[in-house]
């Protein structure tokens, strides 16, 4: 058996990620579900995604859309409960630093985006859609692991 929440797996939230999962792995059992104890945090999302002993995983809707859906169940899409973000949706923002002048997507249009993954719905292809529906691009965008930079500050300015 193998389950894994690899997609938000950063040292940071490993506390949070295991006690998700005790959460998770308890009410599996309740209904007679056997799952791990623990969460695999080896192998990468694909194999995970993949493999025939697969429990449960969590994926993005990009990699969903583009290859899994026809190899995979989609059982559900998590509720944590924030404002303003219904039920089966997920909330992305553009950030920016707080001294930038400018308010509009349209303004940062020369600017340099950072992304968190070429697969990631949340992270590229929902700004790539925004961008264009504005008709200009994505400049010079570059692969850096912005999520993972974000978390720390916010853990850092202890705002999660």
């Amino acid at each position: 058996m193998i389950s894994s929440l690899r997609m938000y797996e950063f040292p940071e939230l490993q506390n949070a990620l295991n006690n998700y999962w005790n959460l998770i792995h308890n009410e599996l059992l309740s209904y007679g579900i056997n799952s791990p104890l623990s969460l695999d945090t080896s192998s990468n999302e694909q194999q995970v995604w993949l493999d025939p002993n697969l429990v449960l995983a969590q994926t993005c809707g990009m990699p969903y859309r583009k290859f899994l859906h026809e190899k995979v169940t989609l059982i559900g899409t998590p509720d944590f409960g924030l404002d303003d973000c219904h039920q089966g949706y997920y909330n992305s923002v553009f950030i920016s630093n707080i001294n930038d002048s400018r308010k509009h997507l349209f303004d940062f249009k020369d600017a340099l985006f950072t992304y968190n993954m070429v697969n990631s719905q949340s992270g590229l292809a929902a700004a790539y859609t925004d961008a264009k529906k504005m008709i200009f691009g994505l400049n010079e965008e570059l692969l850096v692991e912005a999520i993972k930079s974000l978390v720390r500050w916010l853990l850092m300015e202890k705002l999660i």
